[in-house]
């Protein structure tokens, strides 16, 4: 049965986070409240339970917004990646059967179709009469899409229920050992799950967070400094430019990095050397970010490698001709077909085998401990 504290709203509403934007502050409770204010006027404007919204823009105050009231109002929150062209928003906007696109000042292209401004989801910011949405979302609704590579054919859509996103954060949190003393930044795009899973498992654990709009390496130098940032998480891209910066890192207690580009060899090294902490990890958007982390007290040469010991205690991994298989409640709840009005249950089913997820990628299993892996390839 679904429990208040399995949707994603109780995220916001049941944590002590305050979060600092570019420009303003706000407690995790406002954004919550602001979210069933935000749920109402998509609900007036004309969006039923269960329709898809796209959301194309920055990390801001705003996004985090758009997302409490699609938990709100029971709607799903398309996640367009922020590095789309004009051409690929569009196809996965189209694809899905997005009736709205919330869109600010960041959106590099006009989507199709009906478009809001995000800031419109603000109004009970200025208006605190203004009503909120009676008919909140659950844990078991649709909640948020997120996209597959897509190298090989076009990007499949994942879709997540509030509830594995709302119990893998806290699994996360526990899991890594994140507290309510450390201050989280939030530097990739919660258009991600690297990104979601970083702001999540921080509300989780009642952290304080840092979320910048956008990337830029002086600035996100200066707010690790200015707040004395002790856990966030990136691509070894993300790292290694902070490190040319000459970025000051020694506050952070341990940053996972996605190991993506293979000709940064050292960059573990490179940290430990001015007092940083990084360590491999392992995620993809079906079974979301931070899955497995590698041990922050471990050699440099073990936190290299991608992978490592399963954060939540409810999760099973297992390797099958090479093939890492997973299983668990942090994995998705199915590819979403053509149109977005349901799952496509036969591509939902090619890629299990007798309920564990297929993921295509290649691993090694530690067998001593079935709970750490070594990823190898995807």
């Amino acid at each position: 049965m679904a429990t208040h504290d399995d949707d994603f709203l109780s995220l916001f509403s049941g944590s002590d986070s305050i979060i600092h934007f570019d420009n303003a502050e706000r407690s995790a409770p406002e954004i919550a409240t602001l979210g069933g204010i935000g749920a109402a006027h998509l609900r007036s404007s004309g969006v039923e339970k269960g329709a898809r919204v796209a959301v194309w823009m920055a990390n801001s105050e705003q996004y985090l917004v758009a997302l409490a009231a699609c938990a709100a109002g029971g709607f799903v929150a398309v996640s367009v990646n922020t590095r789309y062209s004009a051409a690929e928003a569009a196809d996965l906007i189209t694809r899905c059967g997005a009736v709205l696109t919330l869109v600010d000042e960041s959106t590099p292209a006009t989507p199709p179709g009906p478009t809001m401004a995000a800031a419109e989801l603000l109004i009970g910011d200025k208006d605190q009469s203004a009503a909120t949405d009676t008919s909140t979302g659950t844990a078991d609704d649709h909640f948020v899409v997120f996209t597959t590579s897509g190298t090989t054919s076009k990007p499949k859509m994942v879709v997540h229920k509030q509830r594995s996103i709302a119990v893998h954060a806290r699994d996360m949190a526990t899991g890594t050992g994140i507290t309510a003393d450390d201050v989280v930044l939030v530097a990739m795009p919660l258009c991600g799950v690297f990104g979601l899973c970083t702001l999540t498992s921080a509300l989780a654990a009642g952290s304080t967070v840092v979320m910048p709009t956008g990337f830029n390496v002086a600035r996100t130098a200066e707010l690790i400094e200015r707040h004395q940032v002790t856990i966030t998480h990136g691509s070894d891209d993300m790292f290694h430019r902070l490190l040319e910066h000459g970025a000051d890192l020694r506050s952070m207690r341990w940053a996972g990095y996605g190991r993506f580009n293979t000709s940064l060899d050292g960059i573990v090294e490179r940290a430990d050397a001015i007092g940083g902490c990084l360590t491999g990890l392992y995620g993809m958007s079906e079974v979301q970010a931070l899955f497995s982390v590698r041990d922050p007290a471990g050699s440099p040469a073990e936190r290299t490698k991608a992978g490592g010991t399963i954060t939540a205690a409810t999760v099973s991994a297992r390797v099958v001709d090479g093939e890492l298989q997973l299983k668990g409640p942090s994995l998705f709840a199915g590819y979403l077909a053509e149109g977005g009005n349901s799952v496509d249950d036969n591509l939902t089913a090619d890629n299990y085998d007798d309920g564990w997820f297929r993921t295509g990628d290649l691993a090694e299993q530690d067998p001593s401990n079935p709970r750490e892996f070594t990823y190898l390839t995807r």
